[in-house]
Protein backbone atom coordinates (compact mmCIF):
# COMPACT_ATOMS: atom_id res chain seq x y z
CA UNK A 1 0.00 0.00 0.00
CA UNK A 2 0.79 3.40 -0.33
CA UNK A 3 1.13 3.95 3.66
CA UNK A 4 4.07 1.32 3.76
CA UNK A 5 6.08 2.67 0.93
CA UNK A 6 5.96 5.77 2.38
CA UNK A 7 7.00 4.18 5.79
CA UNK A 8 9.52 2.32 4.18
CA UNK A 9 11.06 5.46 2.54
CA UNK A 10 11.03 7.19 6.03
CA UNK A 11 13.17 4.57 7.14
CA UNK A 12 15.67 4.21 3.87
CA UNK A 13 16.60 7.81 4.29
CA UNK A 14 15.63 8.96 7.88
CA UNK A 15 19.22 10.78 7.84
CA UNK A 16 18.23 13.18 4.90
CA UNK A 17 14.69 13.79 6.34
CA UNK A 18 15.84 14.67 9.87
CA UNK A 19 18.53 17.20 8.12
CA UNK A 20 15.92 18.39 5.56
CA UNK A 21 13.74 18.97 8.98
CA UNK A 22 15.73 20.75 11.41
CA UNK A 23 17.07 22.97 8.30
CA UNK A 24 13.73 24.37 7.34
CA UNK A 25 13.05 24.67 11.48
CA UNK A 26 16.47 26.57 11.69
CA UNK A 27 15.42 28.74 8.42
CA UNK A 28 12.05 29.42 10.26
CA UNK A 29 13.66 30.23 13.46
CA UNK A 30 16.56 32.33 11.83
CA UNK A 31 13.57 34.66 10.29
CA UNK A 32 11.81 35.19 12.98
CA UNK A 33 14.98 36.28 14.44
CA UNK A 34 14.95 38.88 11.90
CA UNK A 35 11.93 39.91 11.94
CA UNK A 36 11.73 40.42 15.65
CA UNK A 37 14.78 42.32 15.83
CA UNK A 38 13.92 44.24 12.59
CA UNK A 39 10.52 45.82 14.17
CA UNK A 40 12.13 46.00 17.85
CA UNK A 41 14.87 48.28 16.25
CA UNK A 42 11.89 50.06 13.93
CA UNK A 43 10.18 50.70 17.17
CA UNK A 44 12.96 52.22 18.70
CA UNK A 45 13.76 54.65 15.93
CA UNK A 46 10.21 55.65 16.02
CA UNK A 47 10.59 56.27 20.25
CA UNK A 48 13.79 57.83 19.57
CA UNK A 49 12.20 60.40 16.72
CA UNK A 50 9.43 61.11 19.13
CA UNK A 51 11.59 61.86 22.11
CA UNK A 52 13.71 63.87 20.13
CA UNK A 53 10.74 65.89 18.50
CA UNK A 54 9.45 66.49 22.12
CA UNK A 55 12.22 68.03 23.24
CA UNK A 56 12.84 70.41 19.74
CA UNK A 57 8.92 71.36 20.58
CA UNK A 58 9.67 72.19 24.84
CA UNK A 59 12.57 74.36 23.57
CA UNK A 60 10.89 76.50 20.53
CA UNK A 61 8.37 77.35 23.48
CA UNK A 62 11.62 79.58 24.71
CA UNK A 63 11.33 80.88 20.69
CA UNK A 64 14.93 80.80 19.79
CA UNK A 65 15.73 78.04 16.67
CA UNK A 66 18.81 78.19 17.23
CA UNK A 67 19.06 77.08 21.01
CA UNK A 68 16.54 74.67 20.49
CA UNK A 69 18.29 73.18 16.96
CA UNK A 70 21.77 73.21 19.09
CA UNK A 71 20.03 71.51 22.10
CA UNK A 72 18.47 68.53 19.56
CA UNK A 73 21.07 68.33 17.06
CA UNK A 74 23.11 65.87 19.22
CA UNK A 75 19.71 63.46 19.61
CA UNK A 76 19.15 63.45 15.99
CA UNK A 77 22.40 62.87 14.84
CA UNK A 78 22.88 59.53 17.05
CA UNK A 79 19.21 58.30 15.70
CA UNK A 80 20.33 58.98 12.36
CA UNK A 81 23.77 57.37 12.96
CA UNK A 82 22.09 54.42 14.88
CA UNK A 83 19.06 53.98 12.75
CA UNK A 84 19.14 55.65 9.50
CA UNK A 85 18.04 52.69 7.02
CA UNK A 86 14.88 51.92 9.42
CA UNK A 87 11.79 54.27 8.65
CA UNK A 88 11.84 56.05 11.60
CA UNK A 89 15.42 57.11 11.04
CA UNK A 90 14.31 58.36 7.56
CA UNK A 91 11.40 60.46 8.84
CA UNK A 92 14.31 61.67 11.78
CA UNK A 93 16.12 62.96 8.66
CA UNK A 94 13.19 65.04 7.14
CA UNK A 95 12.42 66.34 10.72
CA UNK A 96 16.08 67.24 11.50
CA UNK A 97 16.28 68.60 7.61
CA UNK A 98 13.25 71.24 8.70
CA UNK A 99 15.05 72.00 12.30
CA UNK A 100 18.18 72.53 10.44
CA UNK A 101 16.22 75.02 8.04
CA UNK A 102 14.50 76.86 10.57
CA UNK A 103 18.13 77.53 12.63
CA UNK A 104 19.96 79.06 9.22
CA UNK A 105 21.62 75.82 9.36
CA UNK A 106 21.04 75.36 5.33
CA UNK A 107 23.95 73.35 3.86
CA UNK A 108 23.04 70.55 6.31
CA UNK A 109 19.06 70.63 5.85
CA UNK A 110 20.09 70.56 2.34
CA UNK A 111 22.74 67.30 2.68
CA UNK A 112 19.74 65.52 4.77
CA UNK A 113 16.52 66.38 2.21
CA UNK A 114 18.95 65.04 -0.35
CA UNK A 115 19.71 61.92 1.55
CA UNK A 116 15.63 61.70 2.19
CA UNK A 117 14.73 62.12 -1.90
CA UNK A 118 15.43 59.02 -3.15
CA UNK A 119 13.22 56.82 -0.24
CA UNK A 120 10.32 58.98 -0.55
CA UNK A 121 10.11 59.27 -4.56
CA UNK A 122 7.41 56.31 -3.92
CA UNK A 123 5.10 58.81 -1.71
CA UNK A 124 4.43 61.86 -3.86
CA UNK A 125 3.31 64.20 -0.79
CA UNK A 126 5.73 63.71 1.03
CA UNK A 127 8.20 63.76 -1.80
CA UNK A 128 6.98 66.96 -3.03
CA UNK A 129 7.63 68.41 0.74
CA UNK A 130 11.34 67.56 0.00
CA UNK A 131 11.41 68.85 -2.70
CA UNK A 132 10.12 72.39 -1.65
CA UNK A 133 12.63 72.30 1.46
CA UNK A 134 15.31 72.05 -0.79
CA UNK A 135 13.95 75.17 -3.18
CA UNK A 136 13.36 77.17 -0.25
CA UNK A 137 16.95 76.07 1.40
CA UNK A 138 18.76 76.30 -2.20
CA UNK A 139 17.48 79.98 -2.05
CA UNK A 140 18.00 80.92 0.99
CA UNK A 141 22.23 80.63 0.08
CA UNK A 142 21.36 82.24 -3.40
CA UNK A 143 21.47 79.17 -5.31
CA UNK A 144 18.65 80.35 -7.47
CA UNK A 145 18.58 78.34 -10.54
CA UNK A 146 18.64 74.86 -8.10
CA UNK A 147 15.66 76.48 -6.06
CA UNK A 148 13.77 76.71 -9.74
CA UNK A 149 14.95 73.46 -10.76
CA UNK A 150 13.42 71.92 -7.54
CA UNK A 151 10.13 73.89 -7.64
CA UNK A 152 9.77 72.87 -11.55
CA UNK A 153 10.02 69.31 -10.35
CA UNK A 154 7.31 69.94 -8.14
CA UNK A 155 5.05 71.43 -10.66
CA UNK A 156 5.63 68.54 -13.35
CA UNK A 157 4.79 65.68 -10.90
CA UNK A 158 1.36 64.37 -10.87
CA UNK A 159 0.85 65.12 -7.17
CA UNK A 160 -1.11 68.53 -7.14
CA UNK A 161 -0.23 69.35 -3.40
CA UNK A 162 2.15 71.68 -3.52
CA UNK A 163 2.00 73.55 -7.42
CA UNK A 164 0.24 76.54 -6.27
CA UNK A 165 3.56 77.28 -4.04
CA UNK A 166 5.92 76.12 -6.17
CA UNK A 167 4.76 78.17 -9.24
CA UNK A 168 4.07 81.40 -6.92
CA UNK A 169 8.41 80.75 -5.78
CA UNK A 170 9.03 80.54 -9.44
CA UNK A 171 7.49 83.50 -9.98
Amino acid sequence: TFSGKLIQFGMRHQKEITYAVTGVVALIVLIAGYRFFSIRSENKAMFLLNQAVAKYEKSMQAGDANQAYHNVAEDFESLLGQYGNKEGGRLAAVTFANICFDAGEYNRSIELYEKALDHFKPHPILYNLILSGLGYAHGQINQNDRAASYFEKIITSDDKTLHDEALFNLG
